[in-house]
């Protein structure tokens, strides 16, 4: 395949929304993806250095692996929660999931901007 419509493959995967992009030309293949062949490099809780934490907070579980002390309670209660809500006479937000997003990945409005 020429090496113009390969850039130029390339340029279209970049504008879209796709993750992988094939191409077959009689008996050629071209192939090109964003991801990692072995997925998106996540850490495992017990391969986190928690830094100059001196506590964590959440399940007696997961804050185990840490080998800090756990701040009690373990779950926030009804009170906790209707105490973290700084001003109820608006709407919430929309959610931002960003616990479990790609370093690189951007938000549809980030993504129209071009």
């Amino acid at each position: 395949m020429d090496l113009r419509k390969i850039k130029k493959l390339i340029d279209l995967l970049e504008e879209s929304n796709l993750a992988e992009l094939e191409i077959k030309e009689g008996e050629e293949v071209v192939r090109l993806s964003r991801v990692p062949k072995g997925g998106v490099a996540v850490s495992a809780p017990a391969a986190v250095v928690p830094g100059r934490a001196q506590a964590v907070a959440g399940s007696p579980d997961h804050s185990g692996l840490f080998g800090l002390p756990c701040i009690q309670p373990a779950y926030p209660d009804a009170v906790g929660l209707v105490a973290a809500v700084a001003d109820w006479s608006r709407p919430p937000a929309a959610l931002v999931p960003l616990y479990l997003r790609r370093p690189d990945a951007k938000t549809l409005a980030e993504r129209t901007a071009r």
